[in-house]
Order: structure tokens, then C-alpha cells, then sequence
């Protein structure tokens, strides 16, 4: 299933890719990352355009939200704000 994800996203030009952060699924965003060797990046909480070629990513580690340059292509989760309830 990733790589059929990956066929299409390429098909497409994609090169960003944004999946809800799903236990059930947890695994297809990486598989999909891996077969368009793109970055990939989990549990992400806000995601904002970058410059030229990137994305910048919140996530938050040990308590303290990061913002991160993710270079595209790229795929990412999104998890709920907790102040927000859950994502649908």
C-alpha cells in the first residue's frame, strides 16, 4: 500500500505528503516516505511553509515544542493540539 501511495504521489509531483498520526496506520507514512526517498517526519503539532525547498515543522519533545526544518520532499503526521481534542 505504501508503495502504491508513493506511484501516485510521484505521478502527481507531490512533495508534500500530510497523514493524520493513526496507530492503526502508523506504518503507511513511513512506507510511502521510504518509497518516494523522501523525509519524514512523525507526530508533527503545526506545520508552516519554509523557505524555498522546506517545510517548517512544530514538535514537541520532552515538554518543549521545536521548530524544525524539514526539507521536501517530505512526508508528515499531524497529531491533535491537546487543547483542540482530536483530529477528524
Amino acid at each position: 500500500t505504501g508503495e502504491a501511495l508513493a506511484v501516485v504521489g510521484r505521478k502527481l509531483g507531490a512533495e508534500l505528503v500530510v497523514a493524520l498520526a493513526d496507530t492503526a496506520t502508523a506504518i503507511l507514512p513511513a512506507a510511502v516516505a521510504a518509497h518516494l526517498d523522501a523525509a519524514y517526519l512523525s507526530n508533527v503539532e503545526g506545520l508552516t511553509a519554509g523557505d524555498a525547498g522546506a517545510v517548517v515543522a512544530e514538535k514537541r519533545a520532552g515538554g518543549v515544542v521545536r521548530s524544525l526544518r524539514v526539507p521536501l520532499p517530505a512526508v508528515v503526521t499531524l497529531v491533535a493540539h491537546p487543547d483542540e481534542g482530536p483530529l477528524e
